[in-house]
């Protein structure tokens, strides 16, 4: 009985916290922000290195239209289609959002975001710091 109950316990907490192998930035702007938006993603796009390594994929949300922006696969795409099909962002016209691979948002902003704030977000993450140990065991 409790190695059942220990089984279904950590299957559950391996599926809710591996929802995908991406983290995802999801920049929203509605028409009168779009060039904001543009700007954004430049920002994060100088630094695709910091990107992959952190294993972030973006996507823009414009005109109701999702776009691909950078190291993007099948599930997170579905999973911000998901959460785009269950938001109203009829209140907000500009946001930069943060989803960690467990699928929760970590953080929104409403202004553009220095790349540095979400990457120091990151690398506080319990996952991320998990990663890091790998890593250095690796070397």
């Amino acid at each position: 009985m409790k190695i059942t109950l220990c089984t279904i316990l950590l299957t559950l907490v391996y599926t809710n916290q591996d929802f995908n192998d991406h983290r995802i930035i999801l920049i929203h702007a509605d028409n009168e922000h779009e060039e904001k938006m543009n700007q954004q993603v430049e920002k994060f796009l100088q630094e695709k290195l910091k990107l992959k390594d952190r294993k972030l994929a973006i996507f823009t949300f414009h005109n109701n239209e999702l776009k691909n922006v950078f190291n993007t696969d099948s599930e997170s795409e579905k999973f911000i289609n998901e959460f785009i099909s269950n938001h109203n962002f009829e209140d907000e016209n500009f946001s930069v959002r943060l989803f960690g691979l467990d699928g929760g948002e970590k953080s929104k902003f409403f202004k553009i975001v220095k790349p540095e704030i979400i990457y120091n977000q990151i690398d506080q993450m319990p996952m991320r710091r998990a990663e890091l140990r790998r890593e250095n065991k690796k070397d």
